[in-house]
């Protein structure tokens, strides 16, 4: 009897490991254990990742938001005011007849800010500097894209490095 049990539990094994084995991830092994190549000036590195990060703060605080000016008033922690205006039009959807600035929701989307596959510091000067953000192709999943690089600028505001343009452009 304790035969019986045992093969079939090693069968069940043996399932699992195929199947979540032979899973494909969205990103390569590779990224995965070595993680993105970043180069360049951590400062403005982390200024970049904390700006990127916060429209999954914005989702894991979506209870709290009521109005429109809850969502600028997350994104203007790293971006500055025109591109968080931006990025909450995109993001919140006002009620008909109104605004938008008092009554709405927040649009549900695909995410719109990932960090990228690659990022390299170009300049740091004063109170400006300058990122480019590579992007491998994801010709795979729901959501497919070309490679692309954007060309971030930040600046310094309030003591605080914050991101004031970006522009894309395909490899």
């Amino acid at each position: 009897m304790s035969t019986r049990y045992l093969t079939i539990f090693l069968f069940l094994l043996l399932i699992v490991i195929v199947v979540f084995g032979c899973e494909k991830s969205r990103r390569s092994e590779d990224t995965v254990i070595n993680g993105p190549k970043y180069q360049g000036d951590e400062e403005i590195i982390k200024a970049i990742e904390s700006a990127f990060g916060l429209e999954d703060a914005l989702w894991k605080n979506e209870e709290r938001i009521k109005t429109r000016y809850d969502v600028m008033e997350i994104f203007r922690q790293g971006f500055s005011e025109k591109m968080a205006e931006k990025i909450t039009d995109y993001l919140w959807m006002g009620e008909p007849g109104d605004s938008g600035k008092e009554t709405g929701m927040l649009r549900a989307a695909d995410p719109i800010l990932f960090l990228p596959d690659y990022l390299e510091v170009k300049s740091k000067t004063g109170d400006t500097a300058v990122a480019l953000l590579k992007y491998d192709a994801n010709p795979e999943g729901p959501v497919t894209w070309d490679a692309y690089t954007t060309k971030v600028t930040l600046k310094i505001e309030n003591g605080v490095w914050k991101i004031y343009d970006m522009e894309s452009s395909n490899h």
